[in-house]
């Protein structure tokens, strides 16, 4: 078992929130002798080939796992150790939107199966995601696109992340698509309730001026 850790860091910036929670990893890592692998991704607008040139370079190594941390993501070792003991081919954790009041990044499933902590969800965020190998091998099997990629390890990628339109005329973003798409190919995609995540944003404090002139 090997992990392959992912971090998209648009305009080449990550929290400090997610800095700090890769600090507590590789101490764990080192201690426990875990091994694992980091790589990010700086100065790529387009969130759909970002992932993919993650994807295309976690292909190119020996990794067994491809986790996915966002920038803005605050996490702690022992949720990335809880997702590896489940030992499910798609497996995160769940986190709130940037908005309020606070909107989880999920969608579940009427009659999801549920295994202790684990649910069952239609989809989720990429944001906290374990992918095993054999995900992207099944989708490739499948015809997944292929493109050429100049960025990438070895000139090409898959189109694995990519927004698409529902049979409802919805607009899917890119980690519904995947999420979709794993389970149209027999899959499963799996939540684990009891990892705590922070979503970190940006909000806009205003004063309110009446309540100042009141007190005046």
């Amino acid at each position: 078992m090997k992990i392959h850790f992912m971090t998209p860091c648009y305009g080449g910036q990550i929290t400090e929130a997610c800095f700090n929670s890769y600090i507590h990893w590789t101490a764990f890592a080192v201690k426990n002798e875990v091994p694992f692998d980091l790589d990010t991704l700086s100065n790529e607008s387009n969130v759909n080939r970002a992932r993919n040139s993650c994807a295309a370079k976690f292909l190119a190594g020996d990794a067994t796992h491809l986790m996915f941390v966002d920038a803005d993501i605050q996490w702690t070792p022992d949720s990335v150790i809880k997702l590896i003991k489940h030992d499910r081919e798609l497996v995160g954790g769940i986190y709130p939107q940037k908005i309020l009041p606070p909107k989880m990044v999920v969608s579940t499933l009427k009659n999801g199966a549920v295994e202790g902590n684990l649910t069952e969800v239609g989809t989720m965020g990429t944001g906290f995601m374990l992918i095993q190998r054999s995900v992207f091998k099944q989708m490739i099997d499948a015809g997944v696109t292929k493109y050429r990629d100049a960025n990438g390890v070895s000139g090409y990628a898959y189109d694995f992340f990519r927004c698409s339109v529902d049979s409802q005329g919805r607009y899917l973003t890119e980690d519904w698509t995947f999420c979709r798409e794993h389970r149209r190919l027999g899959g499963k995609v799996w939540a684990d309730t009891s990892i705590k995540l922070a979503h970190v944003g940006y909000h806009k404090f205003q004063p309110d001026l009446e309540q100042i002139n009141g007190n005046s």
